[in-house]
């Protein structure tokens, strides 16, 4: 079984992924980013970060609300800590994409996409 983020951005390359946040999750500018927050301190945060470097883009952060302490060189917070950056870009990189977005709709945040 697929994955969300597998599903949906699997074969895609960079600028495909540019192109299809574009189009379906138009209340993040993909074209101007320069900052970011990653919930989900996961191999595929890992590769993302990866690019975010190679594109200029911060990350301002990892949330997770499973692990602890640091990841990719970031200290991890939870989600009760989101709200201090909520005004941020939120790329969700895990394959807990329901879930997640289930909690960040809870707390009223509304600015996240799937890796």
């Amino acid at each position: 079984m697929q994955t969300f983020v597998e599903k949906n951005f699997g074969a895609l390359s960079f600028a495909d992924i540019k192109r299809k946040i574009r189009n379906e999750y138009k209340f993040i500018d993909i074209d101007n980013l320069k900052n970011c927050l990653i919930y989900g301190a996961s191999k595929e945060a890992e590769l993302f970060i990866k690019e975010c470097k190679k594109e200029n883009i911060s990350i301002k952060g990892i949330v997770d609300d499973v692990k602890k302490g640091y990841f990719a060189g970031y200290r991890i917070s939870n989600s009760f800590n989101i709200r201090k950056k909520a005004n941020l870009p939120i790329i969700i990189c895990t394959h807990r994409y329901g879930r997640v977005a289930e909690k960040l709709n809870k707390l009223k945040i509304k600015n996240f996409i799937p890796l």
